[in-house]
């Protein structure tokens, strides 16, 4: 069945840049197309090696990150400005 989907992306893949077009929007729509099968195709390849649960669980990692980073940089602006007023006294927003 793989297989089988596999050979229907590549020929429909085929069939898509073979497909004259004669506009720019046809163009453009058939790149979109072609792109569009490319992933799956790449998806379909890359299936066996690479786990959707995987994916998943990176992609959740990066966004606990990001939004780590987030927090430490809100932290890092709210110390500057604690740091720039204890210095500087009340008029640092003047100044900075």
């Amino acid at each position: 069945m793989l297989a089988m989907g596999k050979e229907q992306l590549h020929q429909q893949l085929e069939d898509l840049k073979q497909r004259e077009v004669k506009s720019y929007a046809g163009a453009m729509q058939r790149h979109q197309q072609v792109k569009a099968l490319e992933a799956k195709l790449l998806y379909l390849e890359l299936g066996e090696e690479i786990s959707r649960e995987r994916v998943d669980k990176a992609v959740e990692e990066i966004t606990a990150l990001e939004q780590e980073i987030a927090r430490l940089s809100r932290s890092i602006e709210v110390k500057k400005q604690d740091l720039h007023c204890y210095l500087f006294g009340p008029s640092v927003n003047r100044l900075f």
